[in-house]
């Protein structure tokens, strides 16, 4: 199954398998051994290899539109510059990009692409089924990872000696990405006759499923339903079958709030109404690490201008501006991050960057579906899922769409 080729069009080569790597443990950390990060060392290992292949191929080219991004982006870093932090970040932003980038150029394979991103869901899913069933039986080993030397994992109980499955990412919502796109590869192999999702399996797709609903995530669920609207949009079956679809998915959502109305009051009370509601300050945690990031942001754009404080700023910036939203005895979350990538451009690009990146995505979607581009909108749902909760740059599944965007529009 495995191949050594680039040219193979249908079995994973070994970039593929590092790809498959880096997604699948991107939040394990370093194990308690390493100099950096599993996943960063993965990366760094695919732009040496790809680097190698380049010089050898002489395929060196950068577009004036990317030349564009990148200075931009360096120039208002470095004018706002505090700490070495920041010059590491853009330094090792910059080697995962182009690691990114090098794998997308020579891949230049969709439905392969769309078979790496789909076994990293699997594998996540899998795990995340064994990981429940080891706790309900009481196997260490199986449900926590930090057995094994990630740097993470705080079981959480949710009903009757079961606990939300978090797999092996830091949290629900960070899964919620990859396996939403897993469940939108999934629906797509069902229906198609052309045999380019013949890879997917219809019991994974629904165990992939299984596990959202376990995480009990905000994110996630509002995931599912940006899944479903790009599977709508575009799926090729008639509109009869979509509605039996819309219905299904309804009804089994309901099913589910209906059933377990502990998660129903978590997600949609104390999470989803809350964000919306409650501007100033609220008791959930995901929805004040979402909204206290939001208003450093829009407090730095008013004090210090439209540009931005540069990349890798909001945490610089974003503790005193805590303290004088809410107060001194006020918390702190997702200062590294923003709790999201669209609050984090904002806060360290400003309304420029923000604008930026917003027409880049409407642009894509636009694009995807008047043509009807079904990888095109896997890789926008994507992004959108992913970026609502995750705002690392460094973030696998975050910058596959990012890099493929920008290879679009430099062309």
């Amino acid at each position: 199954m495995i191949s050594l080729k680039m040219n193979d069009t249908t079995k994973l080569n070994i970039f593929d398998i590092l790809i498959i790597l880096a997604i699948v443990f991107q939040d394990a950390g370093n194990f308690g051994i390493l100099p950096l990060n599993f996943f960063q060392l993965v990366m760094i290992l695919i732009l040496c290899l790809f680097g190698i292949k380049m010089i050898i191929d002489k395929k060196l080219v950068i577009p004036y539109r990317v030349l564009v991004l990148i200075a931009y982006v360096v120039f208002i870093t470095l004018i706002n510059i505090h700490d070495f932090e920041s010059i590491k970040s853009v330094g090792y932003y910059g080697i995962h990009m182009v690691a990114i980038a090098l794998y997308l150029m020579y891949t230049d394979n969709r439905a392969k692409l769309c078979k790496v991103l789909y076994y990293s869901a699997s594998i996540l899913t899998i795990y995340g089924i064994l990981q429940e069933f080891g706790y309900i039986l009481g196997i260490s080993a199986i449900y926590d990872p930090t057995v094994w030397g990630f740097y993470r994992f705080i079981p959480i109980p949710l009903f009757q000696g079961t606990i939300r499955i978090w797999s092996l990412y830091s949290e629900p919502a960070h899964l919620a990405g990859i396996l939403c796109i897993g469940i939108l590869i999934g629906l797509l192999g069902i229906e198609d006759k052309s045999h380019e999702f013949d890879f997917t399996n219809k019991i994974i797709t629904f165990l992939m499923f299984v596990v959202i609903m376990a995480g009990v995530s905000a994110t996630a669920y509002v995931g599912l339903v940006v899944t479903l609207i790009t599977w709508l949009l575009i799926s090729d079956i008639g509109r009869k079958y979509k509605a039996y679809a819309v219905a299904g998915f309804v009804g089994l959502f309901g099913a589910v709030f209906i059933i377990f109305r502990d998660i129903f009051y978590s997600i949609v009370v104390y999470r989803i109404a809350g964000l919306i509601s409650e501007y100033n300050i609220v008791g959930n945690g995901t929805t004040f690490a979402i909204i206290s990031n939001f208003r450093v942001a829009l407090l730095k754009m008013k004090e210090l201008g439209i540009f931005g404080t540069g990349m890798d700023s909001n945490r610089i910036w974003y503790y005193d501006y805590v303290d004088r939203i809410y107060g001194a005895d006020a918390i702190y979350m997702n200062a590294d991050d923003a709790a999201s990538v669209f609050t984090r451009v904002f806060s360290e690009f400003g309304i420029i960057g923000f604008i930026l990146l917003a027409a880049l995505i409407v642009y894509m979607i636009i694009k995807g579906v008047k043509n009807k581009d079904k990888f095109l909108m896997i890789m926008v749902a994507l992004f959108i899922i992913e970026g609502m909760r995750d705002g690392t740059y460094v973030n696998v599944v975050l910058s596959i769409p990012f890099a493929y965007f920008i290879g679009l529009i430099a062309l």
